[in-house]
C-alpha cells in the first residue's frame, strides 16, 4: 500500500512541477501554453499523503499548497485581477 501511495505522490509531484513550469513560461517568460490539469496534481498529492501510515499523513492538505494549479494559482489570479481593476 505504501508503494502505491508513493507512486501516486510521485505522479502528483510531476504534475505539480509541470504546473509551476507552465506558470513560469506564461507569466515570467511571456510565452503561451496551457495546462489542462489544474487540480490533478493537488488531488493526487492529497490522496497519496492521506493514505500514508500514521506519522506521515498529518498534513495532506499541503498537496493543494504545493501544486501551483490549486490554491496558489487562485491567489495569484485573484491578485492580478485586483491589480488590473485598481489600475483602471
Amino acid at each position: 500500500m505504501v508503494l502505491i501511495n508513493t507512486f501516486i505522490i510521485v505522479i502528483g509531484l510531476y504534475v505539480s512541477c509541470m504546473n509551476w513550469l507552465i506558470f513560469i513560461n506564461n507569466d515570467i517568460l511571456k510565452n503561451k501554453s496551457s495546462s489542462y490539469g489544474l487540480f490533478i496534481g493537488g488531488i493526487l498529492l492529497y490522496i497519496g499523503i492521506s493514505n500514508l501510515p500514521d506519522p506521515y499523513n498529518q498534513y495532506p492538505y499541503l498537496g493543494f499548497l504545493i501544486d501551483f494549479g490549486c490554491i496558489p494559482w487562485l491567489l495569484v489570479g485573484l491578485g492580478f485581477k485586483i491589480i488590473k481593476y485598481c489600475r483602471e
